[in-house]
């Protein structure tokens, strides 16, 4: 737990850059909210593709908030590439698991079951150095909980786009928040530079 970056208040500004560097490009939790509400737009409007879209340009967008505000970083030799290779197979498992739900309707969300793994998995790998909050592994317990929702009415037949959207919109956006503000907390002056 000494390893969270909320636990890092006290350390020397160097040591802080080092470990923030590291996995600067996970902690841009903009990128999240806007997936997110991209999500939400789409369980309202019924129009998943336009709204997943908007999601996935406004969180472009919102990384470049990121390097406005904070500056960039040079990620380590071979980062970005696993980085984009890891969001292609999240995208394909995530249309497969959607497509799944609608042809065979099946008790549980395959579509949010799909969203623990990509997330919850995703998020394991690429924030192993900074970890991940108590609040992370809720949302990734409640994510598998929800899968459980068409067992008891929840997102079948014509709602289950509509329930299995607003869950992972709803998902996207608590672990986005979490995520800027831990960025945004670690990127604020130590407590010898407030002085």
């Amino acid at each position: 737990m000494t390893d969270h970056p909320d636990n890092r208040a006290d350390e020397l500004p160097l040591e802080r850059a080092v470990a923030l560097a590291q996995e600067y490009d996970g902690l841009m939790g903009l990128s999240y909210i806007a997936l997110g509400l991209g999500f939400l737009y789409a369980a309202v409007t019924d129009q998943p593709a336009i709204g997943i879209a908007l999601g996935a340009a406004f969180s472009g967008l919102a990384t470049s908030w990121y390097v406005r505000r904070f500056g960039g970083v040079k990620p380590r030799p071979g980062r970005s590439s696993r980085l984009f290779a890891g969001a292609m197979i999240a995208v394909v498992i995530l249309i497969v698991a959607f497509v799944l739900d609608r042809w065979l309707t099946p008790p549980v969300s395959l579509s949010i079951l799909a969203m623990v793994l990509v997330l919850g998995g995703g998020q394991f790998l690429t924030l192993r150095r900074v970890g991940l909050t108590p609040i992370h592994w809720v949302v990734y317990g409640l994510l598998a909980i929800a899968a459980l929702g068409p067992l008891v009415g929840l997102g079948v037949g014509g709602l289950t786009s509509t329930y299995v959207l607003t869950v992972i919109g709803i998902a996207l956006i608590v672990v986005g928040f979490v995520d800027h503000r831990r960025l945004v907390k670690m990127m604020g002056p130590t407590p010898q530079q407030s002085s």
